[in-house]
């Protein structure tokens, strides 16, 4: 399942960013889905859930993830396809020693269709 990647964004993972992350996400679903723009429409409804989704996924990140350590950078990819959306967050914080290779991006909150999906990548 392979769509267009419409939007990259990247900025310091501390919670002062997560609005700007949050309004590029909101507008980004106005953009490809212009019914979002009427508050009482399906694809309102869904991109609200969506901003709702992403913005914990990013509190995590910026909160729990760089707990007791240098924060990195927090980079959002927002793809679309003919019927779907899929937004992908990633870290670029080094992998806590033991926890994988520290090459390798620390945590990764992928949200798709229904569902928001939260993994360590431990590669």
């Amino acid at each position: 399942m392979k769509g267009c990647i419409i939007v990259r964004l990247e900025v310091p993972g501390v919670i002062q960013y997560r609005d700007i992350m949050l309004r590029t996400l909101s507008a980004t679903c106005k953009l490809i889905a212009p019914g979002a723009r009427a508050r009482s429409s399906r694809a309102s409804l869904f991109a609200a859930h969506l901003v709702s989704a992403v913005g914990e996924a990013y509190n995590n990140i910026a909160l729990h993830g760089y707990a007791g350590r240098e924060p990195g950078m927090i980079r959002m990819e927002i793809e679309q396809g003919s019927d779907w959306i899929r937004v992908v967050l990633a870290d670029t914080v080094q992998v806590r020693s033991g926890w994988g290779s520290p090459s390798r991006p620390g945590c990764t909150a992928r949200i798709g269709p229904g569902c928001v999906h939260h993994a360590v990548v431990r590669r």
